[in-house]
């Protein structure tokens, strides 16, 4: 295998001074191709006499027009098309726009001549947009089958129709599976004794007990004082409580670490008047970050309600009036 030459390739003799090379056949002196290639330089030597000698400026000659050939292909990469130039099938050329053309007809019978690419589609065929843009946004149309699988960035996609590999499909499968299968889950109430009611409910804010853990397999979460601790990480949080004859009320989860209300129900009425219990919930995303948080389960009632606001007793087994899931999502 040759080496390409480490340096700019330029023509044979381009640095001759004077008349040193002259054009092939004549004695005048021109760097321009086209004055080079010439009827004579196609005739070759038959230009020389029986008895005569070839000039040296005739070799310079020579050599400097296919040195100027070469050097231009070094410099173009690929020919621009010329309309004397005869073209065979599959021969390539860079059009006047600056693309890349294929041509579709020709032979040595019937060459493909002076036949523009930039506007005959019949004689050429334009390749723009028909290989893969290795720098630049592309726009790829049609069906394209892979024969091995295409690696994707490492990152995960974060719009509309951008392609899912592998692990992202399998993070998020391993997530859902935590969700369904209870990998990452707590669960808390409040239970009382049959026949204790849920509390008094004053006109405003309420928070919630809750007083027994049912499971809890979330590393760094635990349950103290009715509040939940949780540990930096996003989470889906399902809360319900009951309510008797408070009037207007709804659900709520809020960071007591922080003082922010995190997630709010939808409204609920439980009538004073009519005595009316109501149940009401709320559940959402939240995420944790910095540090630890702690949050409670609160019920808003717009009216007090002494004894059994929070929650009248059933009296048939153990009472529950909160109850709190969390699922650990990341």
């Amino acid at each position: 295998m040759l080496n390409r030459f480490n340096g700019k390739v330029e023509p044979f003799a381009i640095d001759a001074t004077g008349t040193n090379r002259t054009i092939f056949g004549d004695v005048t002196q021109s760097d321009d191709i086209d004055d080079n290639l010439n009827a004579d330089f196609l005739k070759g030597w038959e230009i020389v006499g029986v008895n005569d000698n070839p000039t040296k400026q005739d070799f310079n000659a020579l050599a400097y027009t296919l040195g100027n050939l070469i050097s231009y292909l070094y410099q173009q990469g690929l020919a621009t098309w010329n309309t004397t130039q005869e073209y065979f099938v599959n021969s390539y050329v860079v059009g006047s726009d600056g693309k890349l053309y294929r041509a579709k007809t020709g032979t040595s019978g019937t060459p493909n001549q002076g036949n523009d690419p930039t506007t005959d589609s019949t004689n050429w065929e334009n390749l723009d947009g028909k290989f893969v843009d290795l720098l630049n946004a592309q726009t790829i149309a049609g069906i394209k089958t892979f024969s091995s699988f295409p690696v994707t960035p490492s990152s995960a996609p974060t719009t509309n129709y951008q392609t899912a590999n592998k692990k992202y499909v399998d993070d998020s499968l391993a997530t859902l599976s935590n969700i369904l299968n209870f990998n990452d889950f707590f669960h808390a109430q409040d239970q009382k004794t049959s026949g204790t009611s849920g509390g008094s409910a004053s006109a405003g804010t309420n928070n919630r007990d809750l007083n027994t853990v049912i499971r809890n397999n979330i590393s760094g979460v635990s349950l103290s004082s009715n509040e939940v601790i949780l540990p930096v990480g996003n989470y889906y949080i399902e809360f319900e409580a009951t309510v008797y004859a408070v009037g207007d009320n709804r659900a709520e989860i809020r960071n007591i670490t922080d003082s922010i209300d995190l997630l709010s129900g939808v409204q609920g009425f439980a009538s004073g008047v009519n005595t009316v219990g109501n149940r009401h919930f709320v559940n959402g995303f939240i995420e944790i970050s910095g540090s630890s948080k702690n949050i409670v389960g609160q019920s808003y009632c717009s009216a007090a309600k002494t004894t059994d606001g929070l929650g009248r007793a059933l009296s048939s087994s153990v009472e529950v009036y909160s109850d709190m899931k969390i699922w650990k999502l990341s």
